[in-house]
């Protein structure tokens, strides 16, 4: 009789990571979509260089998300390390994620707080 085969044991980590890619790319899309943080530049033009390089960010998230992605999908049962290289990637990027999404409000409230002394 033939043994059917087990299920992937990656398969939830596959189907976890591709929600994460798809929530991520339509979250940049959404604050990209109108312009990205062009309020703060406007109100504090020397946050222009930091507006820029968390922009760049975007892409180099999306860039890393897409290599995974690719990766993710060649990945066999039996691809022990691979996997386990697969995963500390996918931990790597969810620390990006978190520190840019930090930055971002960081600079938002540095915008848009009034400095003290400034105001009466």
């Amino acid at each position: 009789a033939a043994r059917a085969r087990p299920a992937e044991p990656f398969a939830h980590v596959r189907q976890a990571f591709e929600h994460l890619r798809a929530h991520c790319i339509k979250h940049m899309a959404l604050e990209e979509q109108d312009g990205y943080l062009v309020s703060v530049v406007q109100r504090r033009p020397a946050l222009t260089s930091e507006v820029e390089r968390l922009a760049h960010e975007h892409y180099e998230t999306q860039q890393i998300l897409d290599r995974i992605h690719q990766e993710i999908d060649q990945l066999k049962p039996d691809d022990h390390l691979l996997i386990r290289d697969c995963c500390a990637r996918i931990q790597d990027v969810i620390g990006y994620i978190e520190h840019h999404e930090n930055a971002e409000n960081l600079l938002v409230f540095t915008a848009f707080t009034d400095d003290l002394g400034t105001t009466d």
